[in-house]
Parts: structure tokens; sequence; C-alpha cells
């Protein structure tokens, strides 16, 4: 059968038209993967932004938590550390005469309804030795105090030491409370002494701190680092047994402390002598006659009659003892004979020969004449340290003694009136 040319070509192209077609769905096909592809990784780019701004999101959230809990654990942890302890040796100053007060080991008696909080002043020049020209206020450094509180100031006289007298009723539980004292002496006219009045308020103690001469303190008294004394139960204590619980013992087992770490020292000095001395004997020299002070039973003639091992509960001294603290300086300090005994300067031998040869010693061989100046030197050093014992240590306990007998005379307290409660108190 014949095929016309117009056949043909019509045929020819249906042809080209339709490889046509196939190549246009092919470059469509690559079209459509290829907006599919930026599609998805377009997709892919949203979702990763939102990845990162979800993790973005999720960490900023655990910052702030975590942020929040950690100032929220500090400030427990804190608040539980006060809780737990009272703090000592933390130092306040007054608003108006910068007198510092300076906290000091607290105690509470065995029963927890009374507690002490005793403190040093570093200058009472502008202060006053009377508890009664003192205000006193008190208040929990949270919501309110747990127990019904009362609180006073005791003052002993001229030594610049006192303390917060805290009573609870029925006791006093461990929490921190903020003790205020308020120094009255520099009121002097009408005006001023309205201040006696204040309700006792934060913001009014806070006002108070500019316009009058104020301190404050925190702490808790009844703590576990608070000591325990049985003898604090009686509250008709006398000023005598309080200042030496608070303080005096304290001051006689330091002073004793000193005592005892001289008598360790004369006594390594003592067995180095000994050493010495029979090397050089056994070398043939004669060793002089010991200084007086190199008897065990030696006291200075200006000591006083004190019992270095003794306690204030006892009675360090005779009360009928009237000898009064030595005045004399460390660097003149004479013997039991008024004059300070001159140690032979040059050795001899038993021939009559004097020391210059070599002997043997723990250091090696040594001259002799400068092994006698060595031990020579720890006589001198067993002088030093027993005159510091038996007068210097021993004039320390006798003024402590002296201060405890004062107290009946001179220490004072503050009356109820003198005192505010900050807030109000659970029932």
């Amino acid at each position: 059968m014949s095929v016309s040319r117009n056949q043909k070509k019509s045929a020819l192209g249906n042809k080209k038209n339709q490889k046509k077609t196939v190549f246009e769905e092919q470059n469509n096909w690559k079209e459509k993967l290829l907006i599919k592809f930026k599609r998805q990784k377009s997709n892919f780019r949203h979702r990763k932004m939102e990845r990162l701004i979800r993790t973005y999101l999720v960490a900023i959230g655990i910052f702030v938590i975590g942020g929040s809990y950690s100032v929220y654990h500090g400030v427990q942890v804190q608040n539980e550390k006060l809780q737990a302890i009272s703090p000592i040796g933390s130092s306040v100053s007054f608003s108006k005469t910068g007198a510092s007060l300076t906290t000091t080991k607290p105690y509470i008696s065995e029963n927890e309804k009374t507690a002490f909080i005793p403190f040093e002043v570093s200058s009472m020049e502008n202060l006053t030795t009377d508890a009664e020209l003192y205000y006193t206020f008190i208040g929990s450094t949270g919501d309110k105090i747990s127990y019904a509180p009362n609180l006073q100031l005791v003052l002993f006289g001229e030594t610049g030491r006192g303390a917060f007298v805290i009573n609870g009723s029925p006791k006093i539980n461990s929490e921190a409370v903020q003790l205020y004292l308020r120094n009255d002496k520099l009121l002097v006219n009408e005006s001023d002494l309205q201040a006696k009045n204040l309700d006792g308020s934060r913001a009014g103690l806070n006002e108070a701190a500019k316009m009058y001469d104020l301190i404050y303190v925190v702490a808790n008294p009844a703590a576990k680092n608070v000591t325990r004394s049985k003898l604090l139960n009686d509250s008709n204590i006398s000023p005598e047994i309080l200042y030496s619980t608070l303080f005096a013992n304290d001051d006689v087992k330091k002073i004793q402390e000193v005592i005892k770490s001289n008598r360790s020292k004369i006594k390594t000095l003592e067995e180095k002598i000994a050493e010495y001395e029979n090397r050089l004997k056994i070398a043939g020299y004669k060793i002089p006659e010991h200084p007086s002070y190199m008897g065990d039973d030696w006291k200075p003639m200006n000591a006083p009659n004190v019992n270095l091992d003794g306690n204030l509960l006892t009675g360090l001294i005779n009360k009928s003892d009237k000898i009064k603290p030595s005045e004399e300086s460390e660097s003149e300090f004479t013997n039991e004979f008024g004059s300070t005994e001159r140690i032979q300067d040059t050795l001899e031998r038993d021939d009559g020969s004097l020391a210059s040869d070599d002997i043997n010693q723990i250091e090696g061989k040594t001259n002799a004449q400068d092994t006698w100046e060595n031990t020579k030197r720890m006589y001198e050093e067993v002088n030093t340290l027993k005159r510091d014992n038996y007068i210097n240590q021993a004039n320390k306990l006798l003024k402590n003694q002296r201060s405890v007998e004062r107290q009946n005379k001179t220490s004072s307290l503050s009356t109820g009136d003198r005192f505010s409660i900050m807030g109000q108190n659970k029932k």
C-alpha cells in the first residue's frame, strides 16, 4: 500500500512531537523534582529554625528556672545555716558613735529558757556602763518569733563587755532573731526622749538608725553551736558567776594554755642543758653551780600569790590577799635577791686550763667554750619563760580574779520597761 508524501511528513511530525513531548515530560519531572527538593530544603530550614528556637527557649527556661532555684537554694542554705549555728566573732558598729560591737561565744541554760549573746565593745568613750540607758528590741528574721521573748541587756562595768539576755516562754526555740540596741546616752532633750516611745517596727527602727545611735545583730540563741550550761538555769545567778561563765573562764583557759606551753619549753631546755653539761663533764670541764632560777621550786620575789593551775570557781587567789598586779615591765625582772645573777663566763678544766678544745656534740665537733655559751643562753631562756609564767601570766590571772570580784558592784541589768518586740508573736 502506498503512502503519500504528506502522510509521511505527518507521521514524521508526530514522531518528533512525541519525542518532544517525552523530553518535555522529562524536563517537567526534573523541574518538579527540583521544586520538591527546594520545598523540602525550605521546609528543612524552617524545621531546623523551629528546632533551634525551641532549643533556645528550652535553654532559657532551664537557665531561668535553674537560676531561680540557685538563688532560692542559696538563700535557703544561708537561712538553714543561720538556723543551725549562731554567728561568733561578727562585728557591727553603732550608727552614730561608731563604737564596734563584736559577738563572742553564745550560751543557753540547760533548760533552754534563758540565752546569752555575749559581746565586747571596742570603746566605751561615747557609751555608758549603765544598762538602764539603753533600749532593746527583738524581732524575727522571718514572720514571727515562735515563742514569747523578753530581751534585757547586762553590762559588766568598765570591761567593755556585756550580753543580750533572752528569756523565752515556754522555752527558746532554734530560730534566728534580730537584736537591736539603742544607746540613749545621746538623748538629751524632750524631743529626743520621744524616741523611747518607738513602736519597734522595722521601718521605724531603720529610720531611727539615721537619727539615733543604734546597732543590731542577728543570732540564733538556741543553735547547735551554742554552749549549754546548767549554771545558767538559775534565774538569780550572781553577776560574778555570770561574768565567769560568759568571759573570764575562757580568759583563764587561754592564759593557762600559755603557761602550759612555757612549761613544755622549759622541760625541753632543761633536757638539752643536762645533755650539754654532761658532754662538758666527760671532756673534763667543771660545771659551775646552777643559777637559783633553775630550781624547781624557784619563784621571782615580786610574783603575785596566784595558783597558776587554779580556776575561778574555787578562786585563783586567797580573797584576803591584797597584793596588786605587778607594774614591772618584762625586761626589768629581777630574781628573789633583787639583782640578776651572773653566770661564769669561761669554763675551766679540772687541771685549771680554759675551755678551748673541741668536744663531741650532737651537731658534730664544736668548741667547748661555744657549747658553754649555748648552755648559758638556755639558762636565760628558762629564766625568761619562768618569769613570764610567774609574773606576766600570773598577773593576768590575778586581774581576771579581781575583775570577777568587782562584778557585784559594777555590773548592771536593764529592766523590762526598756524593751519592745517587733511585730506580734505566735500564740
